[in-house]
């Protein structure tokens, strides 16, 4: 009898009986173990026993149903959703090419992991009912029953394992393929031998027969000929057996010859993606060959080229820091990029578990435009669920220059690939495609079909985000079979209804929750969140004593929820009390716990303070590695004008590893602008964020002050030009744009800039805007402040271009705004007439009546019937007050005054009367001393 040991293991004395391996007889089915150290070598077959009395911290998976998952400790299945698969670095995905069960997920500090259990071996055999034999299994429910039936016998099972065996380290492989041939077959054999003295027969030469030979290659070896009867194959190691194998046909009987092949494909580094350009050249050598037989599509060329690129993806991602402000945050998808184009450029096909690899990579760098693209790209079908067809849409640029397109395989969709790109749905907030994904999903026929789980559905679920999407996530609700309702699915919808102020629903499902005793932690944090944002302080605390004398685990995601209700309240007391109980409970604060109270205390005003609670926050890492923090911080500094701190505060952020976003930008930029640093401001600016895809209104209405304040009016009317007629978001949304050009037009008039205000009115309203009432404040505010030192003519005369820009097009001026016309004509003319210029008296005391009396004509004139000579008669009011002669015109009856359309509401009434008897009063005066 020939044993083969794996591994040579010393005893080891542990209750457990662990490290064992097993020896595999050829003639025999029996077993016997011996005890050993861990097992590390890929391929070993190894033996442990675990306590089914404890938490062995092992979940197992079926390699044929990617929703079925083992709990070994609480023999009870669970689903994707759970919590330990959150752990991807414990986790593993279905191994390729494998069958029965497999080590889905194993803790780092379980016992399992301690005895050598690694997520991925391969489950070849459990103990019996009774006893210590160990016996084959295929099925996990099979695995179930059994676990069940042991643990009424005894307190520990034994598995035995199998190291699935790691090919990727290999640089040559073999590739085998068959080819069916007609005597004589055309080929000289010649008998080798391998460096350790093996017998090989191998083609020495290609001869031209009616056969198809163009796969063969001289060096190829003959490992196997079909028998004459029966169709197996046997194996032949000596050229006199290959020919004797053939010869022995019938005549015209043609033979089937098993050859292989040894493939170069090189080492690899999974941190490197460029170290697959070997396996990838090798792969499409083989696809390139004329009329090949070898099947490049699912060869082992294939498979290690997909396992390979799966390792490197897995790499980055395992050493992805999860945290979006981090400077390295985008590696994985960068690798699932550049891996990408390697299979592009090879014309290699994604098989299901790749795809999901490089999907999940998008997701965790939160890239779910690029999920859908590679879905769409490796599949064929649509990302957003419609039945149109995307084959030739989607396409990976590869080094050479050349456009290459993944080639579709629509049997890479399944329930991995499917709720990935769910999770890239409700990541975007699509809800709409997430539904139209499910229903794919659900009535998904080919490779067998698709077994929808919970996880898939509650993924659909939580992508609603607007108040039409709730209304959907309502519906959906009622579709979901009520075995697929899991503690998800109940949390998501109460999340649902707290996120869209449904408080009323929340409250009622966390009742029936109550009642059902279906409350985690999960949906505590959730209903006090529904409370906090309805402003209900008493009911947060309620629900917050309830959970701990219910001794539910008070976790540091319940505290900051409590905590922001007290700052929602303005309850700083109720804080300083949160925050010194998570001090004795040893919960550390996190950047959302500092988030919260710097948030507050910034908008309460309370700035010094909020800069103290962020040097507070520094010395926690889990804070300090917060872009938003900073943002907070730096805006406390900008409201505070203290420049070099906000400057220091981004310094800060590099020497972290944390690069700076739009937002913290902005607020660096308000700080320059805030402390008279606009020149800063603008050096922001153009370094970092004129170049970013990113950089949003909000961003450039702060680029605009420092230009206003730097008297750059050309580039400040250029970033308000981008923003069109207020139709693109992306640039200025219309609010933001209205904020831009009252912030030009006040910054212009105040620094009396008055030919570029002008200039700024005309280019508002050609787009169509028409000033609002605010805008209209704008004009009284500033040139309050252009008249500081007294009221010149120029912004008299400013004043009248303006009035003559509004009238042409037919726009009613306010009560307020014809109120201040008129007093600062009448200021302006009395500091004419103490300075002796009597004409220049005159003629303003006429002009100040006709405005009064333009105004009487036009009040009951529907603007739209005024005949279009009127509009701008005479030029205008600005051409008037400048030449005498209009003015005597006007006087003498032989011209007509330029219209003066006023809307003078309620409020504004008694003001506009006021302005006119001033006006009525001064010419009075003046006559008198005439």
């Amino acid at each position: 009898m020939s044993s083969s040991i794996d591994q040579s293991f010393p005893a080891a004395d542990n209750n457990n009986s662990p490290y064992t391996t097993k020896i595999d007889d050829d003639d025999d089915t029996s077993s016997t173990f011996q005890y050993g150290p861990l097992p590390t070598d890929s391929g070993a077959t190894f033996r442990v026993v675990l306590n089914l009395q404890s938490d062995s911290g092992l979940v197992l998976g079926d390699v044929s149903d990617d929703s079925t998952f083992l709990d070994v400790s609480t023999r009870n299945f669970i689903g994707r959703e759970d919590d330990k698969f959150k752990d991807g670095a414990n986790t593993a995905t279905r191994p390729r090419d494998a069958k029965g069960v497999y080590v889905a997920y194993v803790a780092s500090d379980s016992p399992a992991f301690a005895l050598g259990v690694r997520p991925g071996d391969l489950i070849k055999e459990t103990s019996a009912t009774v006893g210590d034999s160990t016996w084959p299994l295929s099925t996990i429910k099979g695995l179930q029953t059994s676990l069940q039936s042991r643990a009424r016998m005894a307190s520990t099972v034994s598995f035995v394992l199998n190291r699935v065996k790691d090919s990727t380290e290999e640089d040559i492989i073999v590739e085998e393929f068959e080819l069916q041939l007609n005597k004589p077959i055309g080929l000289e054999l010649t008998q080798n031998y391998t460096p350790n003295g093996r017998k090989i027969v191998c083609v020495s030469k290609v001869t031209d027969t009616k056969n198809d030979l163009n796969s063969v290659k001289v060096g190829d070896r003959v490992v196997a000929v079909e028998a004459a009867f029966g169709g197996r194959f046997w194996p032949h190691s000596t050229v006199d057996g290959v020919v004797g194998a053939v010869n022995g046909r019938l005549p015209g009987q043609s033979v089937r010859i098993k050859f292989a092949r040894d493939i170069q494909v090189g080492k690899y580094d999974v941190k490197d993606v460029t170290s697959l350009s070997t396996t990838a050249q090798s792969f499409k050598e083989l696809s390139s060959e004329s009329a090949s037989k070898t099947a490049a599509t699912g060869s082992a060329t294939h498979k290690l080229l997909l396992t390979r690129s799966c390792d490197i993806i897995k790499n980055y991602v395992k050493e992805h820091i999860p945290n979006a402000d981090n400077k390295d945050f985008l590696l994985p998808a960068r690798a699932a990029d550049s891996v990408l184009t390697v299979l592009a450029e090879a014309d290699a096909q994604l098989d299901s578990i790749t795809l999901a690899t490089v999907m999940g990579a998008y997701l965790v760098s939160r890239e779910s435009s690029s999920v859908a693209r590679a879905f769409e790209a490796a599949t064929g079908v649509s990302a957003s669920g419609r039945t149109t067809t995307t084959e030739q849409t989607h396409v990976w640029f590869g080094k050479d220059g050349k456009t290459h397109r993944v080639a579709p395989n629509i049997y890479a969709v399944d329930l991995q690939t499917g709720t990935a790109l769910l999770r890239a749905h409700a990541l975007a907030g699509d809800f709409k495609s997430a539904v139209r994904v499910l229903k794919l999903l659900l009535s998904w026929s080919e490779n067998g079909g698709i077994k929808v789980d919970s996880y898939a559905w509650n993924v659909a679920l939580s992508a609603a985000r607007t108040a039409s999407d709730y209304l959907g996530a309502l519906k959906l609700y009622e579709t979901i079979p009520a075995k697929m309702r899991t503690q998800a699915t109940y949390n998501t919808m109460l999340s649902l209804h707290a996120r869209n102020r449904d408080y009323e629903e929340a409250e009622k499902l966390f009742q029936t929750m109550r009642s059902s005793e279906r409350v985690d932690s999960i949906a505590v944090t959730a209903i006090m969140k529904s409370r906090a944002d309805a402003r209900d302080l008493e009911g947060v605390t309620e629900i917050f004593e309830w959970a701990k004398a219910q001794n539910f685990n008070i976790d540091l995601q319940m505290y900051n929820t409590l905590l922001l209700a007290f700052v929602k309240n303005g309850e700083w007391q109720g804080v300083n009390d949160v925050t010194e109980a998570m001090s004795l409970q040893n919960i550390e604060p996190d950047a959302i716990t500092y988030s919260y109270l710097m948030n507050g205390l910034l908008n309460s005003k309370k700035y010094g303070e909020c800069l103290s609670v962020f040097e507070s926050a520094l010395d926690v890492k889990k804070a300090v590695s917060s872009v938003s923090l900073f943002t907070t911080a730096i805006t406390a500094a900008a409201r505070t004008k203290q420049f070099d701190k906000a400057m220091g505060l981004v310094g800060k952020m590099k020497m972290e590893g944390l690069r700076p976003n739009v937002k913290t930008l902005t607020s660096l930029v308000n700080a320059c602008t805030l402390s008279s640093r606009g020149d800063i401001a603008l050096e922001v600016w153009k370094a970092t964020l004129e170049k970013s895809e990113d950089v949003d209104g909000r961003a450039r209405l702060a680029v605009l002050r420092a230009c206003c304040q730097q008297s750059k009016w050309d580039d400040a009317l250029a970033l308000l030009e981008s923003g069109g007629d207020g139709q693109h978001p992306h640039i200025f949304k219309g609010k933001e744009l209205m904020e831009g050009y009252d912030a030009l037009m006040f910054a212009a008039i105040s620094m009396k800039e008055f030919d570029v205000a002008i200039k700024v009115l005309e280019q508002f309203l050609g787009l169509g805007f028409i000033p609002s009432n605010a805008i209209m404040v704008t004009f009284i505010r500033s040139m309050n402040i252009a008249n500081r030192s007294g009221v010149s003519s120029d912004s008299v005369k400013f004043l009248y271009m303006l009035i003559d820009r509004i009238m042409c097009r037919k726009i009613k001026i306010n009560g307020s705004m014809y109120s201040f016309l008129l007093h600062r004509m009448v200021d302006f003319a009395e500091s004419e007439r103490e300075a002796g210029d009597s004409d220049a008296d005159v003629r303003l005391r006429q002009m100040c009546r006709m405005l009064v009396d333009a105004k009487k004509r036009d009040g009951a004139i529907i603007s739209s019937l005024m005949p279009p000579e009127q509009v701008c008669v005479a030029g205008g009011w600005a051409e008037i007050f400048d030449d005498n002669e209009l003015v005597d015109d006007v006087v003498l009856g032989e011209l007509e005054t330029p219209p003066l359309l006023v809307r003078v509401n309620a409020e504004e009434r008694s003001k506009v009367g006021a302005a006119e008897q001033r006006v009525l009063r001064y010419a009075r005066r003046r006559r008198a001393k005439v």
